[in-house]
């Protein structure tokens, strides 16, 4: 996967972020809880010389990261 299509995955999820902030209500509790849990994610499974490294898993959690500021930057 390109640098450009990460580039593309993560402003399509702060986008849809920011679009889901308009129509729904999300507490910043919630949102701060599925920061949380992406982070950890992110540290389990995003590291140099790890057996259970996972690159989509990764991806996923810094797009929900991406999606949660876009929630709470609305």
């Amino acid at each position: 996967m390109d640098k450009s299509e990460v580039f593309l995955i993560l402003l399509t999820s702060f986008l849809a972020g920011v679009l889901a902030g308009s129509f729904f209500y999300v507490s910043n509790f919630s949102a701060q809880a599925v920061i949380l849990l992406a982070v950890v994610l992110i540290s389990l499974f995003w590291r140099r010389n790890s057996r259970i490294r996972n690159w989509k898993i990764a991806l996923v959690s810094f797009s929900a990261i991406f999606l949660m500021t876009g929630i709470l930057v609305f």
